[in-house]
């Protein structure tokens, strides 16, 4: 379902953002459109549902509420809306994240700024937002452990900007952790993640066995990475 005309309050006085859901919904296919403009508060209301088709039809798309999440987004950061989001046209006047004060990353602001895009067909999808969010959510907290099928010789990661050396003078690897992704800071002969070849700047999967290979002999390591639950 498309869920529409939800309300985010903010009680300053326990910093606790709290989610009201009216219930109010349209399913997918169904009963997704309207006669007529769409309804809502008209800043946080996608331009498009203002723009009826040629059969007089309003359509709710889930790139609808990707466009209210954004500028709720926005209006929770204290910062008031810009005056041009109250306005019919809304096409040269994108917002940027990066001006907020809050100093978002650079990736966050990015998918912010796509999420109240014009044009709907440039809205990341949620899943995407999610991920992100949560992958910062998460910043310096993720732990990685590495083992050495040979010698069952195992190696913990889980400090910012801590690196752990994996192999020998001849092959093998330097993995650094970033406080989001762990990273091949340099490489020495081949190694390979789940059969892929690794690069220097190369981000380690989340669960992967990693192949050294030196000369006609392989070695093994299993790597794996904590993924705490994040609920958003």
């Amino acid at each position: 379902s498309i869920a529409n005309f939800s309300l985010l309050s903010y009680n300053k006085s326990e910093t606790l953002p709290k989610i009201f859901d009216f219930g109010l919904s349209r399913i997918a296919g169904k009963n997704d459109s309207t006669l007529g403009v769409g309804l809502g508060t008209y800043p946080f209301s996608a331009p498009e549902l203002y723009q009826p088709d040629h059969t007089g039809e309003t359509h709710f798309t889930n790139a609808v509420d990707i466009y209210s999440f954004g500028v709720t987004a926005w209006y929770i950061s204290g910062v008031p809306l810009p005056q041009h989001l109250s306005e019919v046209c809304r096409l040269y006047n994108p917002l940027s994240f990066n001006v907020l004060p809050q100093e978002i990353p650079k990736e966050l602001a990015k998918i912010l700024d796509r999420c109240v895009a014009y044009d709907p067909q440039e809205r990341p999808k949620i899943e995407e937002i999610v991920e992100l969010i949560g992958k910062y959510l998460l910043f310096g907290k993720h732990r990685a452990l590495a083992l050495v099928l040979e010698n069952s010789k195992t190696f913990t990661l889980n400090k910012m900007g801590q690196t752990i050396r994996v192999g020998d003078g001849q092959s093998g690897l330097l993995i650094k952790y970033d406080g989001l992704e762990f990273i091949v800071e340099g490489l020495l002969g081949i190694v390979l993640a789940n059969n892929s070849v690794l690069n220097q700047g190369s981000i380690i999967p989340k669960s992967c066995v990693l192949t050294i290979v030196k000369g006609i002999s392989k070695k093994y390591v299993t790597f794996d990475i904590s993924n705490p639950e994040v609920l958003l």
